[in-house]
């Protein structure tokens, strides 16, 4: 079954939920116009949980590589005070030597959702990815936000790919 095959009915329940949703009608544009770019808006938002399963899909036709998807990968208090004085999001020394340090995954200050973790058994290597749509545009604090995370996350993968059972 090809990766189209699959994602279809993801795709097509998706879009059918969205023709089923009541939109505010603008009274110039009256409902057929109004709704038209309420459903492609709508829909620009939610294709990115269409391609994490795309990408899903297309490394998991890797026989080598596992990959799934983590709601609650938790982040300890330890990993959260690591990062907390990054202030530069751009490729900077101040927040290099951090991608080196392994902590204990376990106790959790707050939880993240991790859009793919791959495990390759061959290697025994684990990498998390964070899939960001190509059309967004983050200001720095969003970007900053988002590089505390993938910081958060990399100190404390080794540890939960072990957790899970992986010879890391």
């Amino acid at each position: 079954m090809s990766i189209l095959e699959k994602l279809r009915p993801h795709v097509d329940e998706t879009v059918g939920r969205l023709i089923e949703t009541e939109f505010r009608i603008d009274p110039i544009a009256g409902e057929r116009f109004s709704k038209i770019p309420s459903i492609i808006g709508s829909v620009q938002k939610r294709h990115g949980t269409i391609i994490e399963m795309a990408l899903r899909e297309a490394i998991n036709l890797n026989e080598h590589i596992t990959v799934w998807k983590e709601d609650e990968f938790k982040v300890s208090s330890d990993a959260v005070g690591i990062v907390a004085g990054v202030n530069n999001v751009k490729l900077n020394p101040d927040w290099l030597h951090i991608l080196t340090q392994q902590l204990t995954y376990g106790g959790a200050s707050k939880s993240l959702q991790v859009d793919l973790i791959a495990y390759n058994h061959d290697t025994r290597e684990i990498k998390a990815l964070e899939v960001k749509r190509g059309n967004s545009h983050h200001d720095a604090g969003k970007k900053k936000a988002i590089l505390k995370d993938v910081l958060c996350v990399q100190m404390l993968l080794k540890s939960y790919g072990e957790q899970e059972g992986f010879e890391v």
